[in-house]
């Protein structure tokens, strides 16, 4: 249980944070008592992540303060923040691409000058250290050979080992399947248990009912509301997140019937699949377990097509690494919008940038993006918004199919429901979807059939008739 006279470890006081003209963070004031699992909850670039970029030393405020146990903090950068106990785990992952995984362990690991790296006793240690939270990890491998959701598990990895007072968790449950998440969780409230502070960012109201004490939720940029777990519904938590009553995305049981109608065959090494035209097929699986080598062999035919060729053919691909595939982060919200579009808006070798913008404007409305300006490099944009972005502009086109990978991930309440509502509808029109998602909920409610994939093959599939939470996520853990 939290002790409800526990001391204070963070106090924001006045904080505001300003990005030219757009104000991020809006004078806000919060107290983060000790020993508590604090959620942090707000649509995308309501300002979670800003706020706690500057706790961690990774941006100063404008005006305000921040004070840690009583004490102004005055960090330079993240490696004061984590001398003082402080961590945390981003959004977007902190990782050197050629460095194997452990290597950026022994980076951060105490030792003496002069001494000699201890591989082999650090690799023993970080395997048992691993395989007692069930987050197993192959520590040889290098950054750039691991899947987005295993460079997620390393980064949760790398900050509980070094044992950091105050955890900072930018939605770390986003590729873990459905026992890794309540194994997760399990392990928050010992480590609350045992004294440590929690700030945990994250879009899954579930997780925050599961084991948050206490939930604060920001609004464009300003604290609007912070109250204890028990003060909450999911309705009230949800509207206030928005600022308007919320619809419960609910969809009708439906049928399709894909008799007699073509169907796409492909096949990644054992993995051999068909897929109806107009069916959404949800792949279904713990990170590595063979979806990037699938979606590879879609996007990647071995028969020697080029990238372009394959989406003029009327392919769309939405990668679950936006940063690394989708956008150029020091182009233009404008720029990027272009990107693999451009033979709609061009004529004559000319870009009609008058109906690009108009076009982007009504993406802009549809997904409730949000920016500074047109003009502004993307990167200013938070993770949410800049998914939204990309989402937007590759529904621009008309599909004959569209490989999405983690479409959702990052991504607020509202925005999640009108993506679901594009897939639907392109769905209705005869774009095949293929849906790679750890969000088994996303999968049931849009599916029409899902395979599990484990250790690089099928090893369950299952009828819309037949979607059960528990048997799928046995089938996710290997039974078969």
């Amino acid at each position: 249980m939290v002790n409800p006279n526990r001391a204070i470890d963070i106090e924001f006081s006045n904080v505001t944070k300003k990005f030219g003209p757009l104000i991020a963070i809006d004078s806000i004031s919060l107290k983060i008592h000790s020993g508590e699992i604090h959620a942090l909850v707000g649509e995308n670039g309501a300002g979670k992540s800003t706020l706690m970029k500057m706790l961690f030393g990774l941006l100063t405020c404008d005006s305000g303060e921040i004070y840690f146990r009583g004490q102004r903090l005055n960090i330079k950068g993240p490696s004061d923040a984590r001398k003082n106990g402080i961590g945390m785990v981003h959004q977007h992952f902190m990782l050197a691409g050629a460095m194997t995984a452990l290597d950026h362990l022994l980076l951060e690991s105490p030792l003496p000058l002069l001494s000699f790296l201890p591989r082999t006793q650090l690799r023993q240690n970080l395997q048992k250290f691993a395989q007692d939270l069930g987050l197993p990890l192959n520590w040889d491998l290098s950054v750039d050979e691991l899947p987005v959701g295993l460079q997620q598990r390393l980064e949760i990895l790398k900050l509980l080992y070094f044992k950091n007072d105050i955890l900072i968790l930018d939605e770390p449950t986003a590729v873990l399947a459905p026992q890794e998440t309540q194994d997760f969780l399990e392990r928050l409230r010992h480590l609350r248990d045992l004294g440590k502070t929690i700030i945990l960012i994250t879009h899954k109201l579930k997780e925050v009912f599961a084991v948050a004490d206490q939930v604060s939720i920001l609004r464009h940029g300003k604290l609007v509301a912070s109250k204890p777990m028990k003060s909450w519904t999911l309705q009230s938590m949800a509207e206030q997140m928005v600022g308007e009553k919320t619809k419960s995305a609910q969809y009708a049981e439906r049928s399709l019937d894909l008799k007699n109608r073509q169907a796409l065959s492909f096949q990644s090494g054992e993995i051999s699949l068909k897929l109806g035209v107009g069916e959404i097929l949800g792949i279904a699986g713990v990170e590595g377990n063979g979806q990037n080598q699938l979606i590879e062999s879609l996007i990647n035919p071995s028969h020697g097509e080029s990238n372009s060729k394959i989406r003029r053919s009327g392919v769309g691909y939405l990668s679950e690494d936006r940063h690394l595939k989708s956008i150029t982060l020091s182009a233009s919200v404008l720029e990027n919008f272009l990107l693999g579009i451009q033979d709609l808006f061009t004529r004559w070798g000319f870009v009609d940038w008058s109906r690009l913008t108009k076009n982007l404007e009504i993406a802009k409305n549809d997904y409730n993006i949000r920016w500074p300006s047109i003009s502004a490099p993307i990167a200013h944009l938070s993770g949410g918004n800049q998914q939204k972005l990309v989402v937007a502009r590759e529904l621009q086109r008309k599909l004959h199919l569209l490989i999405a990978a983690q479409p959702t991930r990052g991504v607020d309440l509202g925005a999640i429901e009108h993506i679901h509502e594009a897939f639907l509808k392109i769905r209705q029109e005869g774009t095949s979807v293929v849906l790679v998602s750890s969000e088994l909920d996303e999968l049931m409610k849009l599916s029409d059939r899902i395979v599990v994939l484990c250790k690089h093959r099928v090893v369950a599939e299952f009828e819309r008739s037949e979607f059960d939470e528990k048997k799928i996520g046995a089938a996710m853990g290997g039974a078969r």
